[in-house]
């Protein structure tokens, strides 16, 4: 007896079939899944896979042996479904136990996405202008001069702008708040947020060697509220105090700053360098700019399940992030404060708008006939391994294996769908690949010089199929 369609629908790209199983299917795949189970677990008295039922029954227990053939009553539903509707799930599908009396199943089957894009031939976008704000060159060669500073000892006064170590004690009303704990500080006029805003004046002139005892009361809004508006008696010693010295903006400095010979010399690779990163924040506001517009003139529909990938992928990125600067993502979720929930739900926007941007360009790729060979994806995967250095050929053999080969190719499929997609977006209707190629390589070798890995091939030659879902655009990572 065939199985019995109950309700069939579809909606988001997803295939929803809720199917009666037949009794005889139901007994048959409980003796089956009795029988597997006696194998495993052995049953007093009978040799492996033969033990009546009832005594199975008794040896496992009912409920596990249900569960356990509901199990695999689903996966047999859904190979059976599938065989006889042609369908081809793109992730894998889910069931649900509707009712076990009759046994009625609901299978969820997630569809390939269906992208339906608009005229992009005629999609013309204007070029975003690269802007440097003045004074950013005297603002880097500063910052540079502040990294670069020292600190020198003295043997005079305190002044502002001094770094000063001392031990200090504190008392309010014989209670000992600090008992004679070893500090340093920056002496700011603003004061410090580990001390009253009187704390700084009172030390201020003392030399190495000095001790002073003064009072300073904290303010009534003090962060720490053990002692907002408390008055201490300070006792404090002096143990060092160091001036910070800024060195001058001259030739000297830039020697120091690198391969400078002049300070000129030194300005000028600055400004290159400041000029060349607002070209490029400048390309990566247009690309975004280009993929919203191909997505709003597009029709795009997937199943959820799509965007369920795209947040653990967000997710996994982040948790990668911070285990290498010491922490995890549960550890940063507890220090601001967040649930899982709240961070998956903050990440469900951008993870929509890479998804959509992903499938539009994938479809472009496919109807422009962007294509790269074999020797491209070679040379490009040895390019990859030399940044490695000492450990290029340890790192050949982890980029060469199928799933990394997968990846490396899908983006460099990407990359030059994108940048066909601002050539004609710029009104460069080039008919061919070349100008996407051309504008890629330029891409590639300009972050090559950044020290940015990414790649350089050609799109010609052998087509190369490259299974498995769309990446992410590259002016959406990171």
């Amino acid at each position: 007896m065939p199985l019995q369609i109950i309700e069939e629908s579809e909606n988001n790209r997803e295939a929803v079939i809720t199917v009666q199983v037949p009794e005889d299917q139901l007994n048959k795949t409980t003796r089956r899944v009795a029988t597997a189970l006696s194998r495993i677990r052995r049953v007093p008295g009978f040799r492996p896979g033969k033990a009546p039922l009832e005594m199975v029954i008794r040896t496992i227990g009912r409920e596990a042996l249900e569960e356990e053939t509901f199990n695999t009553l689903s996966r047999d539903v859904l190979k059976e479904l599938v065989g006889e509707k042609g369908i081809n799930p793109y992730a894998e599908p889910t069931s649900e136990v509707v009712t076990k009396e009759p046994p009625v199943i609901k299978i969820t089957i997630p569809l390939e996405p269906v992208v339906k894009l608009g005229d992009y031939h005629s999609l013309r976008v204007e070029p975003i202008e690269a802007i440097v704000e003045p004074g950013k060159v005297d603002q880097f060669l500063e910052d540079m001069r502040q990294r670069m500073k020292t600190q020198e000892q003295v043997d005079r006064g305190a002044t502002l702008g001094d770094t000063v170590t001392f031990s200090v004690s504190g008392t309010a009303e014989d209670e000992i708040i600090k008992n004679e704990e070893v500090d340093t500080l920056v002496l700011k006029e603003e004061g410090n947020a580990a001390y009253p805003p009187a704390f700084i004046s009172e030390i201020l002139g003392m030399k190495a060697g000095d001790t002073r005892t003064f009072e300073a009361t904290y303010p009534e809004d003090f962060a720490n509220q053990q002692l907002a508006g408390k008055t201490l008696n300070f006792t404090v010693k002096f143990e060092r105090v160091e001036e910070t010295k800024v060195p001058d903006l001259d030739d000297e400095f830039a020697k120091k700053a690198g391969e400078f010979d002049t300070l000129s010399d030194l300005r000028a690779e600055v400004e290159r360098n400041i000029v060349a990163q607002a070209d490029r924040e400048a390309e990566e506001e247009y690309e975004k700019k280009i993929m919203e517009a191909l997505v709003g003139i597009s029709e795009i529909s997937y199943p959820p399940v799509v965007i369920e990938r795209e947040v653990n992928q967000l997710a996994q990125d982040l948790d990668n992030d911070l285990r290498r600067q010491g922490l995890n993502l549960e550890r940063f979720l507890t220090i601001t404060g967040r649930s899982a929930a709240d961070y998956v739900a903050e990440l469900r926007p951008t993870a929509e708008e890479r998804v959509k941007r992903g499938l539009a360009l994938q479809e472009l790729i496919d109807q422009e006939g962007i294509k790269f060979s074999r020797q491209d994806l070679e040379i490009e995967t040895y390019r990859r391994a030399q940044q490695y250095g000492e450990r290029s050929g340890e790192a050949l053999q982890t980029l060469s294996t199928p799933e990394n080969q997968v990846r490396i190719g899908s983006q460099i499929l990407m990359t030059t769908g994108l940048a066909r997609l601002k050539a004609i977006a710029r009104g460069e209707g080039e008919t061919e690949n070349q100008a996407a190629l051309e504008a890629y390589e330029e891409n590639q070798t300009e972050m090559e010089s950044q020290n940015q890995p990414d790649t350089v091939v050609e799109v010609a030659g052998e087509d190369l199929s490259i299974p498995g879902h769309p990446e992410t655009p590259p002016s959406e990572k990171g």
